[in-house]
């Protein structure tokens, strides 16, 4: 599987997808680098991880 990247993302959660669908990385490429600024995350899931998996409501 070749993993075109092109111009980048521009949908929260594309990446996530796209990478998911990999079953086997043995012959897995991309056509370049990941940069850290295409993870792009949805304001709700983000507001979600931090009341759930915050250190004030004494889960860590």
């Amino acid at each position: 599987m070749h993993l075109v990247l092109d111009k980048g993302c521009f949908v929260t959660g594309q990446l996530y997808t796209a990478l998911s669908r990999v079953r086997d990385f043995t012959n897995f490429s991309l056509d370049r680098p990941i940069h850290i600024t295409e993870a792009l995350n949805s304001p709700q899931v983000v507001e979600f991880y931090e009341k759930t998996f915050s250190y004030s409501n004494g889960m860590f």
